[in-house]
C-alpha cells in the first residue's frame, strides 16, 4: 500500500511531467558607457528583435545626489533614431552660445528635451535628466 501511494504522488512528476527549451532573452549589447569613478553616469545600448533593433538609454538621474535613481528611455531603431539623437545631443554644442537653446520631441513613447545646461547637453524626460560633456558625447554614442 505505501509503494502505490508513493506512486501516486510522484507520478505527476515523472509521468506527466514536461521538459522544454527555456526562453533565452536577448541580449543586451553595449554601444557606450560612461561613469565618474565608481558611479554609474549613462548607457546606451541595444537589442536586436526579430523586426526591429531596441535602444535603450539609461542614465543616473541628475535630480538626486545622495541616491542612485536609473531611468531609461527605449526607443526603435527605425527611421535611424539613433543617430538622429546623436544629431539633436550634437546641435547644443553648435549652438552653445544661445543658452536659450532646447529640442523638444518624443523619443520612443516619451517626450524629451535637449537643450544647454551650462555648456553641457542635457536629456529631459519631464522630470529625470542628465546632461553630458561633449567628449561624453561621443563616448555614450561610440564615436
Amino acid at each position: 500500500m505505501r509503494n502505490i501511494l508513493f506512486s501516486i504522488l510522484c507520478l505527476p512528476a515523472f509521468g506527466w511531467g514536461q521538459i522544454s527549451d527555456p526562453i533565452s532573452p536577448k541580449k543586451s549589447i553595449t554601444v557606450g558607457r560612461l561613469s565618474g569613478g565608481l558611479t554609474f553616469l549613462a548607457e546606451l545600448s541595444y537589442v536586436v528583435g526579430d523586426n526591429d533593433t531596441t535602444y535603450t538609454l539609461k542614465f543616473n538621474d541628475y535630480r538626486y545626489s545622495e541616491i542612485t535613481s536609473i531611468e531609461y528611455v527605449s526607443f526603435s531603431s527605425v527611421g535611424n533614431t539613433k543617430e538622429k539623437l546623436y544629431n539633436l545631443f550634437l546641435s547644443v554644442y553648435e549652438n552653445k552660445k544661445d543658452k536659450d537653446y532646447i529640442k523638444v520631441f518624443t523619443l520612443g513613447e516619451t517626450d524629451v528635451a535637449i537643450s544647454n545646461y551650462h555648456g553641457m547637453a542635457s536629456l529631459d524626460m519631464g522630470g529625470p535628466w542628465f546632461a553630458v560633456t561633449r567628449k561624453q558625447l561621443d563616448k555614450l554614442f561610440g564615436k
